[in-house]
């Protein structure tokens, strides 16, 4: 079997896919416009597949009843951007794939077409994971709280991302990966500081929150570089502050913080939120106020494992030529609830690189309301999975 020529040969089909899709985003844990199409293609394909009560999300099977079982995962919602391409199949519906989940879904689909193909040679099992709400971060662990790593167990996973999430620069079809961490922890938290307002021409007679809100921000400032190591990526931001009526006279009893922190490693994660909670105590003591901190927990770093990442960019040599295939030394700070999975299998998450220009000519980051994918190289991605689950299951 030619792995990529029999892809490309179904590049038209993937392209559709999902391009219709785009036109179709839906966000958050219930897709049934999304979910239904993918029900819709893998019914044509003769692919069983299962659906869930609580979430759009679904799983089907390919191969035999017993042997090794590899996921592959594609996240299928959009965002809550309203699209401004000018393109035939732009959404109309207030909300985008400003991220392109729509193109991971095609991929898995064209993967899914192949391997049904060859389901008779497969010395194992498939499992295609079609996953809402990777953007909350709930999609994940919604489908594993439903068993999605059971029944057959998985022994590994494989998932990918296209556009420029990383790697910015480079060509067009280019794979990117790295072994060890890909992407960040995402953790938020929310800060409330009680004190006793009152005239400001009395400051001994109030006990000023926003005094300690100071305090406190200014003292994160230095948190991260008395928390984590030096080679250990880490940001903490305070992205908002309120208090007080806007009054010049009244001095308020409460101040609100919120604002977020991410790191690589699970460590530093958890030493960071232990140093963010003395530290906001003592700079409430300090101006007799109350403090309560709601952390807002996204999700772990996503954590490629060194095997299976270093199998899984073997078999894509034979798809794309390896000076097209990057070792990334740096992973993105952004977050991705696949390291759920991670944490349960072992995992592989590559970047296929195919960001290019809107219809104005000017190319745009992912987020935003003319962000734009050349899905022409999307079949590239059908193809490196199913060569991966090939060379594993013909073992």
């Amino acid at each position: 079997m030619d792995v990529k020529e029999r892809a490309e040969k179904i590049s038209s089909k993937i392209v559709g896919w999902r391009r219709d899709l785009h036109q179709i985003p839906e966000t958050g844990l219930k897709c049934p416009k999304t979910a239904e199409y993918i029900c819709c293609q893998l019914r044509e394909m003769g692919i069983p597949y299962q659906t869930y009560e609580e979430h759009s999300g679904i799983t089907a099977l390919i191969g035999k009843k017993e042997g090794k079982v590899i996921a592959l995962r594609a996240d299928m919602d959009g965002l809550n951007i309203a699209e401004q391409n000018n393109f035939s199949y732009a959404s109309k519906n207030g909300k985008m794939h400003a991220c392109g989940h729509d193109a991971h879904v095609a991929i898995l689909l064209g993967a899914a077409k192949l391997l049904k193909e060859e389901e008779k040679n497969l010395n194992g099992i498939v499992k295609l994971i079609f996953q809402p709400d990777e953007e909350g971060l709930t999609g994940a662990k919604a489908m594993i709280k439903d068993g999605v790593l059971e029944n057959p167990k998985v022994d590994c996973m494989y998932t990918l991302h296209v556009g420029s999430i990383i790697g910015h620069g480079t060509q067009i079809g280019d794979l990117l990966y790295k072994t060890g961490p890909v992407f960040a922890s995402s953790d938020g938290f929310r800060i409330v500081i009680c004190g006793k307002g009152g005239h400001a021409s009395g400051p001994d007679q109030v006990n000023n929150p926003i005094l300690a809100a100071a305090a406190f921000i200014e003292a994160t400032q230095g948190l991260v570089a008395r928390t984590a190591q030096s080679d250990v990526p880490t940001v903490l931001a305070i992205t908002g502050i309120n208090g007080g009526n806007g009054a010049v006279n009244i001095v308020p009893d409460t101040v609100e913080i919120v604002g977020g922190f991410r790191t690589l490693d699970s460590e530093v994660r958890e030493k960071i939120i232990a140093e963010m909670e003395r530290t906001l105590k003592n700079c409430a003591e300090i101006y007799h106020c109350n403090a309560s901190m709601k952390l807002i927990l996204g999700c772990p770093p996503t954590v490629n494992d060194r095997k299976t990442t270093e199998e899984f960019i073997n078999s894509a040599r034979k798809i794309i030529s390896s000076d097209r295939i990057i070792q990334l030394e740096k992973a993105t700070m952004g977050g991705e609830d696949a390291s759920y999975y991670f944490q349960k299998v072992p995992g592989c998450y590559t970047f296929l690189y195919n960001s290019c220009p809107s219809d104005d000519g000017q190319e745009y980051p992912h987020h935003n309301g003319r962000f734009n994918i050349n899905d022409s190289v999307l079949y590239l991605g059908s193809a490196v999975f199913v060569q991966a689950v090939l060379d594993q299951l013909r073992e």
